[in-house]
This record gives C-alpha cells, sequence and structure tokens, in this order.
C-alpha cells in the first residue's frame, strides 16, 4: 500500500501489533531495542576515559548517558536477534578532541542490518558553524570552545514488513553558555500498516503530553518539515518527532527529562 504522510495519520490509542516484538518501553517494534536500559548498567562497555566538560545539567554527564544508553541497545537487539553480534569500531580524534564507538549488526534473523554510533567531541567553532548558529537565535563567535555528545541509530529490519526505524539525542553546549538539544525519532515503512504508524505516534505523544501538552503538535509539525521530500512533493515515511536547538519545553520545562525518556 502507498505510504501516506505522518499527517494524515490518527493518534488514537490502539492495540500493539503483532510485529510489535521488545518487551521495553520505547515503540515495541522490532526495529528498535532500547527497552528497561538503567543507565550505568553497561559502563564496563567503556574503553576510555569520559571528556568531563560534556555536561548536560548540574552534574549530571550527558556524556555517560549516551554511551550506556547505546550499550543497552545494542546488548538487547542482540538478544532479540539470536544470531548476529554487533562489530564495534572505536575511533579517536586525539589530543582529548574526541572518540566514537560505531556498532554495527549484519544479517541476522531479525535485523538486515542495525547501527548504533555514539560520538564525543570538542574544538572550537569555525566562522560558518559560529554564523549559522548564530541566525538560529544563538550567541556564538568564531573560536569558541564547544562540546558535542550524541547517539544515533538506524534500524532495518529483515522483514519488509517491518519499518526502518531512525532516531538520535544530541547535547551541544558553547563553553561559558548554556547548552541545548536536538533529537527525534522516525518511522519508514515499505509496506503501511496504519496501527503500526498508530501506535508508533500514539507512543511519541505520550512521552511528550507526560512533560507538555504542547509538545507532541510542535514536534510533530517540525518531523514533518524536516522531512518534506520537495522533489516528489511528499513526506519521508509516516513522520515522528524532530526537536533542535532545545533549552527548555514550549510550556518552560527542563527539557532535559523530556529528551532522555525519548532516548529510553
Amino acid at each position: 500500500r502507498e505510504v501516506r504522510p505522518a499527517t494524515s495519520l490518527s493518534t488514537q490509542k490502539t492495540r500493539v501489533p503483532p510485529c510489535f516484538v521488545f518487551n521495553g518501553p520505547l515503540l515495541r517494534s522490532s526495529s528498535f531495542a532500547a527497552s528497561r536500559f538503567v543507565r550505568g548498567q553497561h559502563a564496563n562497555c567503556r574503553s576510555r576515559p569520559l571528556l568531563s566538560n560534556v555536561k548536560c545539567n548540574q552534574n549530571d554527564e550527558w556524556e555517560q548517558f549516551v554511551v550506556d544508553l547505546q550499550s543497552g541497545i545494542c546488548k538487547e537487539a542482540e538478544a532479540a536477534d539470536g544470531q548476529s553480534t554487533f562489530i564495534i569500531d572505536r575511533w579517536d580524534r586525539g589530543q582529548g578532541k574526541g572518540y566514537g564507538i560505531t556498532r554495527v549488526l549484519e544479517g541476522g534473523s531479525l535485523w538486515e542490518k542495525a547501527a548504533c554510533s555514539v560520538s564525543v567531541v570538542k574544538g572550537e567553532l569555525t566562522k560558518d558553524r559560529a554564523a549559522a548558529m548564530s541566525s538560529r537565535g544563538r550567541d556564538a563567535k568564531a573560536g569558541q570552545s564547544y562540546s558535542a555528545a550524541a547517539c544515533s541509530l538506524v534500524f532495518h529490519s529483515a522483514s519488509p514488513m517491518v519499518p526502518t526505524f531512525r532516531a538520535d539525542v544530541r547535547h551541544f553546549q558553547i563553553d561559558g553558555g548554556a547548552g541545548w538539544y536536538g533529537g527525534g525519532a522516525d518511522l519508514t515503512p515499505y509496506y503501511l500498516f496504519d496501527e503500526d504508524a498508530v501506535a508508533f505516534h500514539a507512543f511519541y505523544k505520550g512521552i511528550c503530553d507526560k512533560h507538555d501538552d504542547k509538545a507532541y503538535d510542535e514536534y510533530k509539525a517540525w518531523c514533518d518539515r524536516y522531512f518534506f521530500i520537495p522533489a516528489r512533493n511528499e513526506h519521508r515515511g509516516v513522520g515522528g518527532i524532530f526537536f533542535d536547538d532545545l533549552q527548555e519545553l514550549p510550556c518552560g520545562g527542563d527539557a532535559l527529562p523530556f529528551v532522555k525518556e525519548v532516548a529510553l
């Protein structure tokens, strides 16, 4: 069936369809495996010290959060697949300027290909990057030091009946200034089953409504705009939520608990 844009789909509650196989709270689709992950549970998977200046709020380390998040996602994805495991590739920029951990699973019984990556970097803003940030209302100047940490994933199922799932969460901090968050999640079916799309949107609406009853409409519309393909005059997949430059929610509340719940 033709894939319709997310804007045409209802967000009413529905039963979880049969292809939703995970036990965890996020998506429950065989396109994502980040369920009941307890922060810090897999800290032994980290192979190097943290960059101590990557902070998200007070003493909470966002860097630690995304490293642990990646470990939990991949552990549960491997358990669900039951056949293949993630290959781990670590890279380092040297001189304390950052590192990354890329994990890729291929040829599994459940996943055709799944990738989950963490990157933690710091450096100095270029003139072009500072100008781009300033155009969005940020107080950014060329040469300022920055830190950034993110976790992103794309999961492709071995079955075309199961959608591809993409998600990310990230934090960016300019030294001496306030940091902000970005991220989101979206679903791209090959064969559209309305109940999958409805359940997907209902899940994320539930998260948004818990923190701010205006957030879902705003972030869903943002996702629809972001993933619109002008050349085809259509949306990519059935949408989801998307946000960037987020310091606080539309209601003025703290963004951090919301972003963490989107991640988990």
